[in-house]
């Protein structure tokens, strides 16, 4: 599969610096129309939907509207990631624009490693998707892995591996 381009690179300093200031459904709704433009039309609501849906995520043109129009507030991880990997984008970046850091990188310090990661996702309790992970850079897969490793440590991961199935 062909990498898509990223949106970032067809973007003046002054609309990049633009998108610090939008919130997430402006950010997606300009990067995605700014894609349209660049690629005549081949970033529609309706094609970008569909792509989308190519990958196993479950999604709707009206819910990437709402969420463009800031009708969704809190929308699906998986959604995001569908639209992040359609824009060539980091989810970091789509969630706090340009040069801002996403909280979540700051779980725990150190590298991940892709390998490590789909180890851990054959493991029963966590696998959650890992067909729509593959598609993902490699920040957003460091990102997953600290959550992975912060769960793994706690005591639900505990309780759901050595509780046993009935």
């Amino acid at each position: 599969m062909t990498p898509k381009p990223s949106v970032v690179s067809y973007l003046s300093k002054k609309e990049t610096e633009s998108l610090r200031d939008m919130s997430l459904g402006q950010r997606v709704r300009f990067l995605r129309e700014r894609m349209n433009e660049i690629f005549e039309g081949e970033y529609s609501i309706k094609k970008v939907v569909r792509r989308i849906k190519k990958r196993g995520i479950s999604v709707t043109t009206m819910a990437l509207y709402q969420l463009e129009t800031d009708r969704i507030q809190s929308p699906k991880s998986l959604f995001l990631m569908g639209i992040a990997q359609e824009l060539g984008v980091s989810m970091e970046f789509l969630l706090k624009g340009p040069g801002r850091k996403n909280d979540l990188l700051q779980l725990e310090g150190g590298e991940s490693d892709p390998e490590e990661l789909e180890e851990m996702l054959k493991q029963p309790t966590i696998r959650f998707g890992l067909k729509a992970l593959q598609h993902l850079d490699k920040q957003d897969i460091q990102t997953i892995m600290k959550i992975i490793r912060k769960f793994v440590m706690s005591k639900d991961f505990e309780e759901s591996t050595l509780g046993g199935s009935g």
